[in-house]
C-alpha cells in the first residue's frame, strides 16, 4: 500500500498573468516485511537489508505571481492642421516636436532622436520601452504678418502596444487696415498739408488693445498690421484747422467700419473744404377774403455781396402755404425779394399792395438760412344801393354843380295883341337848380362818364327835356 503526502494550494490566475509552479516530491512508503527472529534466519545473519523507499516528483500549485501588462513599445505622433479662415499658407508647412521621452536606463531611449518634423498629415512611429513616459512637446511656430498660429492642442489614445499622440495646430488669419487720405478743395483754398486719424482694431492675440494715431498727408495712406480676422476696425480724424474765413470742413468714413478678413480692407477718409452757404426760404400768405383764389405768384429774388459777383435776378413761382427754398447760397450774401401787385382781375375785389417780412428791404445770409414771407390780401368791394334791412348805410351822393343856361330869343312876326318880347325862362330841376353843364370829380377836373353818378344823367336828361318843351311851347303861343 502507498502512501502519498501531496500540498495543495487553490489559486486565481487572471487572464493574462503569469503563474510560477513548483515540483515538490511525493514520498511514498512501501509495506515493510516483518523482521525475522534471529532464529528463524537460516544463515544466523543479523537483519536482512530493507528496500529503500521510493521518491516521486509529482506537481503542485505552491504559489502564483501575477504582474501588470507590458507598457505600449511604440509611440505614434502625428500632426493635424486647422485653418477655419482660409489663409493662404505655403504648400510644405514643417513643425518641430520633441518627444521627450524619459523611461531612466533603457537602452531604446538613445535610439529615439531629441527632436522631429513633421508636416501637415505627416506622422512618426517611434520604438521605446514604455511610451506612456514620454510626453511629446511642439515648438511654437513663428508667426508671420499674414496669420498667427493659437496654441497648439493634444490627444493621446492606445490601442495594443501603440500610444497615439495627435498634435493639432490652428493657423488664424490675420488682415491688413489701410487708411487713406483724400481732400476735396473745389475753391483751391489754402488747407493743411496732413491731418491726424486715431483707428481703432479691437485686441491681439495677445488681449492687447490695437489702436494708435497716424499723420496722413493728402493722397496717401497708412497700414495697420496683424489685425486678427473678425475684429471690427474703425477711424476718428481730428477736426481739421486752418480753414479760410467763410469755408467749413466736412469728413467723410468710407466705410464707417470694417469687419477684418484675411485680405485686409481699406476705410477712405475724405474731407471737403467748401464755402459756408445757406438756403433762401420764400413763404407766400395769402388772404383771399372768400374770392377761393389760390394760384401762383410771380415772385422776384436776387443775391449779392461785394465779393461775390450779384446773381441775376430770378422770377419764381410760388404757391400759397407751400415753401420756396434756394439752397447754396454763400454766406454774407444779401437777398431782396420783391413782388409787384398781382394784375389778375377778381370779380368783386381789389388787390392790397404786397407786403414782404423778413430782413427787408434786405436780408443777408447765414449757415442758418434767411426766411422771407410774401402775404397777399383780397377786399371785396361794396355792392352799390344797399337797401332793405340788411345792408349798410350807403352814402350820399356828392351835390351836383349846374349852371344857368339863357336861351337864345326867337324871332316872330309882330301882331297887333302882342308886343311884348318873351323873357328869359329859367328851367329849375326839382330841389336841384338850374340845368347841369359839368359835373366836378374833385379838384375841379371833369369828370368822365365813369365818374358821373347815374342819378346825375338822369336830371341832366330831365332838364334838358324840360327846356325843350317849354320852348316849344312858347313858340306855339306866339304864332
Amino acid at each position: 500500500m502507498k502512501t502519498h503526502f501531496t500540498a495543495r494550494k487553490a489559486v486565481t490566475v487572471a487572464a493574462g498573468a503569469a503563474m510560477a509552479v513548483m515540483f515538490v516530491p511525493v514520498l511514498t512508503m512501501p509495506a515493510m516485511a516483518a523482521e525475522p527472529s534471529p532464529s528463524a534466519s537460516p544463515s544466523g545473519s543479523s537483519a536482512p537489508a530493507v528496500t529503500p523507499p521510493v521518491v516521486e516528483l509529482a506537481p503542485s500549485v505552491l504559489e502564483t505571481s501575477s504582474s501588470p501588462a507590458r507598457p505600449p513599445s511604440h509611440l505614434d505622433i502625428r500632426k493635424v492642421l486647422v485653418n477655419p479662415d482660409g489663409v493662404e499658407l505655403s504648400r510644405r508647412l514643417e513643425f518641430t516636436i520633441a518627444p521627450n521621452c524619459n523611461v531612466g536606463a533603457d537602452p531604446s531611449v538613445s535610439s529615439i532622436p531629441n527632436t522631429i518634423t513633421l508636416g501637415v498629415g505627416d506622422h512618426e512611429n517611434l520604438h521605446v520601452s514604455d511610451a506612456t513616459a514620454c510626453d511629446p512637446q511642439e515648438i511654437a511656430p513663428s508667426d508671420t504678418r499674414d496669420y498667427h498660429w493659437l496654441a497648439p492642442s493634444y490627444s493621446s489614445t492606445t490601442n495594443g502596444d501603440t500610444r497615439t499622440v495627435t498634435i493639432t495646430n490652428t493657423v488664424a488669419g490675420n488682415g491688413r487696415l489701410t487708411i487713406t487720405k483724400k481732400v476735396n478743395n473745389p475753391d483751391d483754398v489754402n488747407i493743411p498739408e496732413s491731418f491726424t486719424v486715431t483707428y481703432s482694431c479691437g485686441l491681439d492675440y495677445n488681449h492687447k488693445e490695437i489702436t494708435g494715431t497716424e499723420r496722413i498727408e493728402v493722397n496717401e495712406s497708412e497700414s495697420v498690421r496683424d489685425v486678427p480676422v473678425g475684429n471690427v476696425c474703425t477711424v476718428t480724424e481730428e477736426a481739421p484747422t486752418g480753414a479760410p474765413t467763410d469755408y467749413s470742413w466736412t469728413t467723410v468714413y468710407s466705410p464707417n467700419s470694417f469687419t477684418m478678413v484675411h485680405a485686409g480692407g481699406t476705410i477712405e477718409v475724405q474731407n471737403t473744404i467748401s464755402r459756408d452757404t445757406g438756403t433762401l426760404t420764400i413763404n407766400k400768405v395769402l388772404n383771399a377774403g372768400g374770392s377761393g383764389y389760390a394760384a401762383p405768384f410771380s415772385i422776384f429774388y436776387s443775391c449779392a455781396s461785394p465779393e461775390i459777383k450779384p446773381t441775376a435776378t430770378t422770377e419764381i413761382l410760388v404757391t400759397p402755404g407751400i415753401p420756396y427754398e434756394i439752397k447754396g447760397i454763400p454766406t454774407h450774401q444779401t437777398c431782396l425779394v420783391t413782388e409787384s401787385t398781382p394784375t389778375v382781375s377778381v370779380p368783386g375785389y381789389t388787390w392790397s399792395a404786397p407786403v414782404v417780412t423778413g430782413g427787408q428791404p434786405t436780408g443777408e445770409m447765414t449757415k442758418a438760412g434767411l426766411v422771407v414771407t410774401v402775404t397777399n390780401a383780397l377786399t371785396a368791394i361794396p355792392a352799390a344801393g344797399g337797401g332793405g334791412g340788411g345792408g349798410g348805410a350807403v352814402a350820399a351822393p356828392a351835390p351836383v354843380a349846374v349852371a344857368v343856361v339863357t336861351p337864345s330869343p326867337v324871332a316872330v312876326a309882330p301882331s297887333a295883341s302882342a308886343s311884348e318880347v318873351p323873357a328869359p325862362v329859367n328851367a329849375a330841376l326839382p330841389a336841384t337848380g338850374a340845368i347841369p353843364t359839368a359835373v366836378n370829380a374833385g379838384g375841379g377836373s371833369a369828370a368822365t362818364d365813369s365818374s358821373l353818378p347815374r342819378w346825375g344823367f338822369a336830371f341832366a336828361l330831365l332838364a334838358l327835356v324840360s327846356v325843350c318843351i317849354v320852348a316849344v311851347r312858347m313858340q306855339g303861343s306866339k304864332s
